[in-house]
């Protein structure tokens, strides 16, 4: 039997689950979807370790320490049969992440990656998609065209794939412009001497 709960005591949180297991029973309750499904993941486990349909009379309660446990792909970058996506789900992570130059490409130009795609299969497996935006970030936000430039810029990036859940801001992958004077220059590879890098 499955079901959601909110107050599954100290269960209650992203991801969190109760398992009851009873005579005649098994009550899988979820504080939301993922719940319920990490709930259905820990069963499976629980009988693949004791290589049988068994489980003990017990009450189970689990939810996740923290949000979000992002990786990547263990094939390659850019590389999410549904078999990588199962087991990243299975492991508790609910975010993957991409490097991107723009909606449609990939930090790697000969990778191709349809990044509306992939979060709609994400979706079936209960992921979300994250990236970093790794392309030139030209002007300073004093600039008076800054803001119509980074609206461009990203909107481009959400309108290719509006269910982006986040996106990270690395430093080494923007390079914002800077004015002080103790900051290097943008991109950094600009600050390399002779390809030695001057460590701004």
């Amino acid at each position: 039997k499955l079901s959601l709960n909110k107050d599954i005591e100290d269960a209650s949180g992203y991801m969190g689950y109760r398992i009851t297991v009873g005579d005649f029973c098994i009550t899988v309750e979820g504080y939301d979807e993922s719940g319920i499904a990490q709930g259905l993941y820990y069963m499976e486990d629980l009988m693949n370790i004791r290589k049988a349909p068994f489980l003990k009379k017990e009450v189970i309660k689990k939810k996740a320490l923290f949000s979000s446990r992002c990786t990547h792909s263990p094939m390659g970058m850019f590389q999410w049969p549904d078999e990588a996506l199962a087991l990243v789900a299975h492991a508790g992570m609910d975010t993957i992440a991409f490097y991107m130059r723009n909606g449609f490409q990939s930090t790697r130009n000969q990778d191709y990656l349809d990044l509306r795609l992939i979060s709609e299969r994400c979706e079936k497996f209960g992921i979300k998609v994250a990236v970093a935006l790794s392309t030139p970030h030209n002007k300073h936000s004093d600039e008076p065209d800054a803001q119509a430039y980074y609206d461009n810029l990203y909107g481009d990036l959400f309108k290719a794939c509006p269910k982006i859940a986040w996106v990270c801001l690395a430093g080494e992958s923007t390079n914002f412009v800077s004015k002080d004077p103790n900051a290097g220059k943008s991109p950094y590879p600009n600050n390399h001497n002779e390809n030695i890098p001057t460590g701004k």
